[in-house]
């Protein structure tokens, strides 16, 4: 999905980009309850409408500070949805994490760190990246960071009485008519080379939306947001191999260090679960 929204990001405006990433799901997975005869949006309503505003106000905010906010700085923010979402669930599903566990989250998280470091050293010094952007843009990025948390303890709240593709439906639909009211104000026809990729991005976001909401439904929401930043060095590969990107020491050892971060907090609550 991060490559086709890489080829085509500064080709269409974003609100028409987030309009495919969220009607495209909508159309598929609704084809998939309708074939299962699922309830589309069953009894109690108020998870599923939660999950989708919060989901919508999430995809909003961070495609305002892709926009608006140099990448090294974005990139903060998608180091602080792990410790948002482990707050918001603890604090509202009781959740717990053994102290093991937590050490090797930080350890991916810092795995990410060094993944950025060449961003800061090449893109904007510390002190540039602070002049280059608004507060109130930083402030909607953390608004984002925010809703991410609070989806992700809502999905775990849902699936105990809602199936998964209700619950990825809540979102991708919601978000499909708020974008496609947006889009109306900027929409450009895109061309043949263009729509395919909107497709072909489409498809991966539903793809992975439908994962992670079955990982949601079955794991600690911490321990899930966290694995998800492994999207960080699995986009970097897919750079060198489609874009012909060089990577940087720290690009290569800051992936190893957040898989190795990743795989053992998953390890290790995997032998508690057991």
């Amino acid at each position: 999905m991060a490559v086709c929204v890489r080829k085509i990001g500064t080709q269409l405006p974003l609100s028409e980009i987030a309009f495919f990433r969220s009607i495209i799901p909508t159309l598929i997975v609704s084809l998939l309850i309708f074939s299962r005869r699922q309830a589309f949006f069953p009894k109690p309503r108020k998870p599923l409408l939660l999950r989708g505003l919060l989901g919508t106000g999430g995809l909003l905010c961070f495609f305002h500070a892709t926009q608006h906010l140099p990448l090294s700085v974005s990139g903060i923010l998608v180091w602080c949805t792990p410790l948002v979402t482990y707050i918001t669930a603890r604090v509202v599903l009781k959740e717990t994490l053994t102290l093991q566990t937590l050490g090797w989250l930080v350890l991916a998280i810092i795995g990410l760190q060094l993944i950025f470091v060449p961003v800061w050293q090449q893109d904007h010094s510390a002190q540039g990246a602070l002049r280059d952007f608004k507060l109130i843009d930083f402030a909607i990025g953390l608004l984002g960071t925010l809703f991410a948390g609070l989806v992700f303890v809502t999905i775990r709240s849902a699936s105990a009485s809602h199936n998964n593709n209700s619950i990825v439906l809540s979102f991708s639909l919601a978000a499909a008519i708020i974008t496609g009211a947006m889009m109306l104000f900027d929409y450009q026809r895109p061309s043949l080379d263009l729509l395919l990729l909107l497709i072909l991005m489409g498809i991966a976001g539903t793809l992975a939306q439908i994962a992670l909401t079955e990982a949601y439904r079955n794991a600690p929401a911490a321990l899930v947001s966290s694995m998800s930043l492994m999207q960080a060095p699995f986009t970097i590969s897919l750079g060198v191999i489609f874009f012909s990107e060089i990577l940087s020491a720290y690009h290569v050892v800051g992936v190893i260090v957040m898989g190795i971060g990743v795989v053992f907090a998953s390890i290790s609550h995997s032998r508690l679960r057991l």
